[in-house]
């Protein structure tokens, strides 16, 4: 039987997951509540992302909403919050309340053992998914070199975080499948298995590896997931940014990005941009740089529907990124004006029906390595 759930606090991270058939068909009745003072209280969900409608109210009464689900959501969000203050509580809380809990949250080791043992104490289930599977291969012979990959690899990247990965790997996954193809994905979040399949593994973050064995091991890794899954396609999506955005937002200088580009050369590629005033020069500027960094092309750009706060950054000075949700209707008149200044495709995923989907598809028919599409 499908339960009823409560996810907290909901935010535009959460929205891509919210548009999900495969997350959808899990529950019975879905119910959304937001942080106090977020701008989402009682609007449509899609206000989060700023795409369609998604028919579901957010709500902001956290006690009421616990009292009806049978398991709560605790998701990651995309501000800043006070684990502590607006977090902790509410976990305890439906733990107290006997409530299955899927963690999707950053944990500290400490929390994380302490909500382990509450809930083996109130007979709870509690799933957490923020600290991803150990992924980590032991064995690292460099000796026998890169392994191939024979099958095809479509690689997504950001510009920076906060530039829709999540939704355009989301959609690319969707899309694929529902044309007849098998896909293995490797996420960009940590709590990719809750929607089954791989997240980033551990490793390529881990200091006892140098820079060289995270190579061979990310190398190894995707070999293995091709040897035992046997996909038609693999998508990877990369953590962070490939560049830095200034000194003190470096999006570890483009380095997670560099390291898998060694370790698998993808058969397509798409970057996702936060929606700017674009310019030709702007453009070829980034396409020249994934081209001489990384070692191939891009074949699309996804506009997402974030935008820089520029007074933000300028007069907070903030730790990364700030950005605001802008409406896809605003993405696609951009999108309209931009598409005479380069050669590449430019897609908004938000409201795209396929095109996306059919030119990756096109683009890997053309590569004689790949499988027959």
């Amino acid at each position: 039987m499908k339960n009823d759930v409560l996810i907290y606090p909901y935010d535009s991270s959460f929205a891509p997951i919210l548009r999900s058939n495969n997350f959808i068909d899990k529950f019975n009745e879905i119910h959304l509540c937001s942080l106090n003072g977020s701008g989402l209280c009682g609007k449509d969900a899609s206000i989060a992302d700023g795409g369609s409608a998604l028919n579901l109210v957010v709500k902001k009464d956290f006690d009421a909403l616990l009292s009806i689900v049978d398991t709560v959501i605790f998701t990651e969000v995309d501000s800043y919050i006070d684990f502590e203050w607006s977090l902790y509580p509410k976990i305890k809380m439906a733990i107290d309340a006997h409530k299955k809990i899927i963690n999707l949250a950053p944990l500290s080791p400490q929390i994380r053992e302490e909500l382990r043992i509450n809930s083996i104490e109130n007979e709870v289930l509690f799933e957490d998914y923020s600290n991803n599977p150990d992924s980590t291969i032991d064995e690292i012979n460099c000796r026998e070199g890169i392994l191939n990959i024979n099958t095809p690899v479509i690689v997504v990247m950001g510009l920076s975080n906060s530039t829709g990965k999540f939704t355009t790997q989301i959609n690319i996954k969707k899309q694929l499948e529902e044309s007849g193809y098998k896909i293995s994905m490797i996420g960009s979040r940590s709590y990719c298995e809750f929607l089954g399949y791989h997240s980033f593994p551990n490793f390529m973050t881990e200091r006892k590896f140098d820079d060289v064995e995270k190579i061979f091991l990310f190398n190894k890794y995707i070999k293995n997931i091709e040897k035992s899954e046997n996909p038609d396609v693999i998508v990877i999506c990369i953590p962070g940014g490939i560049v830095p955005y200034d000194n003190k937002i470096h999006n570890n200088f483009g380095i997670t990005a560099f390291l898998v580009s060694q370790a698998v050369v993808p058969d397509a590629s798409v970057l996702c941009l936060f929606h700017e005033d674009f310019t030709a020069k702007y453009l070829e500027l980034i396409g020249n740089t994934v081209k001489y960094r990384f070692g191939f092309e891009i074949d699309a750009y996804n506009i997402s529907n974030r935008q820089i706060d520029w007074v933000e950054m300028v007069n907070a000075k903030p730790e990364k990124v700030r950005s605001s949700t802008i409406n896809i209707k605003l993405i696609d008149k951009t999108i309209e004006k931009v598409n005479s200044l380069t050669t590449v495709p430019i897609y908004n995923l938000l409201s795209d029906k396929g095109d996306l989907t059919e030119m990756l598809i096109n683009k890997l028919s053309e590569n004689s390595n790949s499988v027959v599409f």
